[in-house]
């Protein structure tokens, strides 16, 4: 009898201190968060001078289950520090003010414009050949996205 409450009592300590259990296996966490990777489409893919140096930027749009991603590569100048890519996503749900509201979406840029219909962007510097681009889904405002001198990274805002 001895041997038998040792040998259960092993056991429940194995089960615990190792995660073995008799229920069913959970997804790992890597699994669940391939779900959520982006797949980014290059056909959605648009070149210009995002980042106001004068070289070409590439931003692209990505799509995972309930969101649309938005990333951006930054071209390398001579001389210049690299850097790193910008990624930000955005779920899709009607009616909040940080989320689109249908996919599928697509990308225009615009001239760079350091104001709206509020007034002055923050920390934004007019500079000349610089683009803007907007992310558009025909169904609400779109996400108008800016360089901000400041950080040195996009900012966005939405009417």
């Amino acid at each position: 009898m001895k041997y038998l409450m040792t040998s259960v009592f092993v056991a429940a300590v194995l089960f615990v201190a190792f995660g073995i259990s008799t229920t069913v296996a959970q997804e790992s966490p890597i699994e669940a968060l391939k779900s959520e990777i982006p797949k980014w489409n290059t056909k959605l893919s648009v070149k210009a001078d995002l980042s106001c140096r004068g070289v070409g930027d590439t931003v692209v749009v990505g799509t995972s289950k309930d969101f649309v991603w938005i990333g951006i590569v930054y071209g390398q100048k001579d001389g210049d520090a690299p850097i790193k890519p910008y990624i930000n996503f955005f779920p899709v749900t009607a009616g909040e003010q940080g989320a689109l509201c249908a996919m599928p979406v697509r990308i225009q840029t615009s001239d760079h414009d350091c104001n709206n219909e509020s007034g002055e962007l923050p920390d934004c510097q007019p500079v000349k050949g610089c683009k803007d681009f907007s992310v558009i889904d025909d169904t609400c405002d779109p996400l108008n996205f800016y360089w901000n001198t400041k950080y040195r990274a996009m900012s966005w805002w939405r009417n």
